[in-house]
């Protein structure tokens, strides 16, 4: 179906206030390159953009937050939408689907999470310089992991509905608004935005080699060449708690003496304290080793635990980097 962009805008701001919380991707400043990011709606909130290209905040924010309350565990009921979520963060979630939820282990705050939470995505319309999903092989718009997908065609939405989820927001949409039908070249425009798309991603990396091997990250390279590749890193930790398949957590006992609590927060494998055991020793005590495993993780180990590639190229890492490294360019060396 088709909906005029204002009218959806419309529409989720009416069901937040009946139905759901609903976080939508928002414009802040005007002038500053990736300058997206995820605000809860109300009636008064402006410059909602929800088809131009990922927010700066990754969306695990909502299903793994920073800071959480294991036990005693905290019940969240109401439902939530998420909406304007892009590709490379959906490639995220089933990375982290397959961490979380999986035969052997179920983490029940994510799965809670996961089951009130109603994803709207949207394809791309606009790239970042940082912006790099096709060399991990994904696409600047959703094929699967979405309830609903949003794609622009002029001043309308073509909704598309792939779940059980996306069925319920359709069934509202139509008690509340009156989409238009499709026509019978709406299936060419959305395939040649798409094709823009790609093009201009392609372009904004021309200089970087799209046929990748990672094995080389996983050779025992010498340490003078990983040196090299991590010389401008600080260990802020900024790449990984920005990246959205990053999940690793640090365990805190915050027992009172009426309440037994444990909070969990995000770890960071470049510190130099991740997985520092009691007696003081570290299994990686130097920087470029800490460096490195993090690049093995995102291209060697998650591939071979899940069968997904830990980058998804949203290149959040590149942006936030003090050091300015990329990690297109920290590849395409060590290749």
């Amino acid at each position: 179906m088709l909906i005029q962009i204002e009218d959806f805008i419309r529409f989720l701001k009416e069901i937040s206030i009946e139905n759901f919380e609903v976080y939508v991707p928002v414009k802040n400043n005007q002038e500053q390159e990736d300058n997206i990011s995820f605000q809860k709606l109300s009636k008064d909130t402006e410059c909602i953009v929800l088809d131009k290209y990922r927010a700066l905040d990754p969306t695990k924010l909502f299903l793994y937050p920073p800071v959480e309350q294991l036990t005693p565990l905290v019940e969240h009921n109401k439902k939530r939408i998420i909406c304007g979520i892009k590709n490379c963060d959906l490639s995220a979630i089933d990375v982290l689907d397959s961490a979380l939820i999986n035969d052997d282990f179920v983490d029940p705050n994510y799965k809670r999470w996961r089951e009130i939470t109603y994803i709207i995505s949207a394809d791309c319309n606009e790239v970042l310089p940082t912006c790099h999903c096709l060399m991990v092989n994904k696409n600047p718009y959703p094929d699967t992991g979405f309830d609903l997908n949003l794609s622009r065609i002029d001043d309308k939405f073509l909704v598309t509905v792939a779940s059980d989820k996306g069925k319920e927001l359709e069934r509202l949409i139509e008690q509340k608004l009156s989409p238009a039908m499709e026509s019978k070249d709406i299936e060419k425009k959305v395939a040649d935005n798409r094709k823009e798309m790609i093009e201009k991603v392609r372009e904004i990396n021309k200089k970087f080699s799209f046929d990748r091997k990672y094995e080389p990250i996983d050779e025992n390279k010498a340490r003078e060449l990983w040196a090299d590749v991590s010389e401008n890193c600080i260990e802020c930790g900024g790449c990984t708690n920005i990246c959205p398949t990053c999940y690793c957590i640090l365990l805190n006992d915050e027992t009172k003496s009426d309440e037994f609590r444990k909070i969990r927060t995000w770890d960071s494998c470049q510190y130099y304290g991740y997985a520092k055991v009691a007696g003081g020793a570290t299994p990686r005590p130097d920087l470029w080793e800490r460096f490195r495993h993090r690049y093995q993780t995102k291209f060697i180990r998650i591939p071979n635990t899940f069968d997904r590639m830990g980058c998804t190229g949203c290149g959040r890492c590149i942006s936030v980097c003090p050091g300015e490294i990329d990690i297109r360019e920290v590849v395409q060396k060590l290749q």
